[in-house]
């Protein structure tokens, strides 16, 4: 099955000592990031989980505008 991933969101993680982190940057360069991994993933596994739920389970709390 082959899925639109135009309009798809991506959140970012880094991996910093051994744990991970949101991370966020100004709007232009998520641009280019965002324009770079759409056209390079070849596969896309589903886990039937939100972007609001990947926050809970990292206990993100809107402290930080992303």
């Amino acid at each position: 099955m082959k899925l639109d991933i135009q309009d798809a969101k991506l959140s970012l993680l880094i991996e910093i000592d051994g744990k991970v982190h949101l991370i966020g940057m100004d709007k232009e360069k998520l641009d280019a990031v965002n324009f770079l991994i759409k056209k390079s993933i070849s596969i896309v596994i589903p886990t039937n989980r939100t972007q609001q739920d990947l926050r809970n389970f990292l206990n993100y709390k809107n402290e930080f505008p992303i």
